[in-house]
């Protein structure tokens, strides 16, 4: 009986084993299966992506990169196209997806995708095998790179969506220091706002839903409370004086000035910490900056007939204040208040062309001029023009630079020489400082034209001046800081203003180092011509005895005009502009006595 036990017993554990074999061999079997059937695969798709592999949505399976990238691009530009739908429950603003600045980076994204299951050795395939037949089996969407360069327009739109959150304060009542409470928003957060329109749009979604929330400012009447003792002991230290590096006393801050620099900040572990407030900067230091910074006068030249140069103004050194350098002392001081004062450093300037190396800058060659009449115009706006046009003659431009008229005239009042002239003002004639003026702005538009120089600013007259015609639709108007004219110097060298005024003509060149431009300025076409109007109007003038009509401008037709203007350097066009101008009839104006 034992015998016929043991053979029982060893037959079952021969079956056993035969089944576990049998099993081990068949695993095996399918693994070496999966395992060419994954280099199979790898090897077909070295070159491609994964059958179920996108990008924001967008199937690039079985494409190579170079067709991937194509698609993408097509994508994207697409999407730039469309609107943005941002949503907090109910209620929704649209912006514009070209808006928000967006700078896609499909290139780097595909590049991050193909490494997925695309081993760079043969060997290496083991090694991601398990990547491989995940990218086989399941959808791999990936996120587009994308930064956002206008976040601010974000935070526009989140002020119409939401309450924002009203920080507390700090506010000075009769000298003391006391804490306006903090009020609560609803809406959206600035941070979740921007994080979740940057994944959107990652994805090439229109549709950013936000659930609105109770929004809680971070500084808090508790937070204000902490670090009231500090403040005041630092506001009992005004008014800080700003010095110069002689010692000198040149600007004061008051202790309201100096409660609106400062700003909180809270660290994750509840430390609350000062800091110099960006809308304090905003709002302190361009007071500060009119007081002590100083323009250096520019170096002025007069060329002469052989083209040699004569010095006409001396150049001298400016100061600009180091902001940067005031913020850290500031920082300091709200870190460690002492009762002290605060060392200015400026930085200081020379033009690029000054009175050491005017001699090595090239000003031979006539790059352009222009010349314009005003006869008949009164003593009073000659002298204008005489004025301004001195105070352009010998001005450099350097490279690179965008010339301002109003700017380069500076103060135009008569402690600097100008006298009362008419003007237009808005739908009438009016007797202003610096009349005539315009006629500077004409000529030197003109002049500019005939560089070749880009046009960044430039405004016709509401009507037509005889001053200025012909031809028509080619003057310009200032009436600074809100009319300007404007052009760049983009010679890549500095260049010359001169100019000349001789009796009623005024003639202005720029002078400089030649680039071979070509300018092409066609003739300006006159289109919509309206009718002047048959009625004057009147100026009553005390200084004219009553009875006494003096003609002050003529009737003039309205009408569109529009000229073109090409510059080239070889078969190369550098720039091409249309000016186009509208002008309104314009009746016969007359100054009517009324004086004794």
């Amino acid at each position: 009986m034992a015998k016929s036990k043991k053979v029982s017993e060893h037959r079952t554990n021969l079956k056993k084993n035969k089944f576990w074999r049998y099993f081990i061999w068949i695993f095996l079997g399918l693994i070496a299966v999966l395992i060419i059937a994954v280099f199979v695969l790898a090897l077909l798709f070295n070159t491609k992506f994964y059958p179920k592999t996108r990008v924001a949505g967008v199937a690039v399976n079985s494409m190579t990169e170079v067709e991937a990238l194509k698609t993408l691009k097509q994508k994207i530009t697409d999407f730039q196209k469309q609107t943005l739908t941002i949503a907090v429950d109910k209620k929704q603003e649209n912006l514009k997806v070209a808006d928000l600045g967006l700078v896609y980076q499909p290139e780097e994204t595909l590049q991050q995708l193909f490494k997925l299951g695309h081993p760079e050795s043969f060997k290496d395939i083991f090694l991601q095998m398990p990547q491989i037949i995940k990218l086989l089996l399941f959808q791999q969407n990936m996120p587009l790179k994308v930064e956002m360069t206008k976040p601010d327009k974000l935070e526009t739109l989140r002020t119409k969506l939401s309450t924002v959150p009203k920080p507390a304060t700090f506010y000075l009542d009769n000298n003391q220091l006391k804490i306006k409470d903090e009020e609560n928003g609803f809406g959206v957060s600035e941070v979740d706002l921007k994080d979740q329109t940057i994944q959107a749009v990652s994805f090439l979604k229109t549709q950013v839903p936000f659930k609105g929330q109770i929004l809680k400012p971070q500084i808090t009447k508790d937070v204000l409370t902490k670090i009231q003792p500090k403040v005041e002991n630092i506001l009992n230290l005004a008014p800080i004086k700003l010095l110069d590096s002689k010692g000198k006393d040149v600007y004061e801050l008051p202790t309201g000035d100096i409660l609106k620099l400062i700003d909180f900040s809270v660290s994750s572990f509840g430390v609350v910490g000062l800091k110099i407030s960006a809308a304090g900067k905003q709002e302190i230091y361009p007071q500060i900056k009119e007081v002590v910074d100083q323009a250096g006068k520019p170096l002025k030249l007069d060329r002469n007939v052989d083209g040699g140069l004569t010095v006409l103004q001396k150049d001298t050194e400016g100061q600009t204040l180091d902001e940067d350098d005031l913020t850290q002392k500031l920082s300091n001081f709200l870190v460690d208040p002492k009762d002290g004062d605060i060392t200015l450093v400026f930085s200081k300037s020379l033009n690029q062309v000054n009175i050491n190396n005017y001699t090595k800058f090239n000003f031979k060659d006539l790059l352009g001029a222009a010349t314009t009449t005003f006869y008949g115009s009164s003593n009073d706006r000659l002298t204008n023009i005489q004025v301004a046009s001195a105070t352009l003659n010998g001005q450099i431009i350097n490279k690179d630079v965008t010339f301002s008229l109003g700017a380069s005239l500076g103060e135009v009042t008569a402690a600097t020489g100008y006298k009362s002239g008419w003007v237009i003002t808005g739908d009438t004639i009016d007797s202003e400082i610096g009349g005539g003026l315009c006629q500077i702005a004409t000529t030197m538009f003109r002049t500019a034209l005939n560089t070749g120089m880009p046009i960044e600013e430039r405004h016709n007259h509401g009507y037509r001046v005889e001053y200025y015609e012909p031809p028509v639709g080619m003057d310009a108007a200032i009436y600074y800081p809100e009319v300007d004219l404007k052009f760049k110097n983009n010679f890549g060298v500095p260049i010359l203003i001169q100019t000349i005024v001789q009796g009623y003509t005024a003639t202005f060149y720029i002078y400089g180092k030649s680039d071979g431009r070509k300018i092409e300025i066609s003739t300006p076409v006159i289109d919509n011509i309206v009718a002047a109007p048959t009625d004057p109007k009147y100026i009553d003038d005390a200084t004219l005895p009553k009875g006494t009509d003096v003609v002050l401008d003529s009737a003039h037709e309205g009408a569109d005009t529009s000229f073109s203007y090409k510059v080239s350097i070889g078969a190369k066009i550098i720039n091409e502009q249309t000016f186009d101008s509208h002008y309104v009839p314009w009746p016969e104006f007359i100054r009517r006595g009324t004086g004794g």
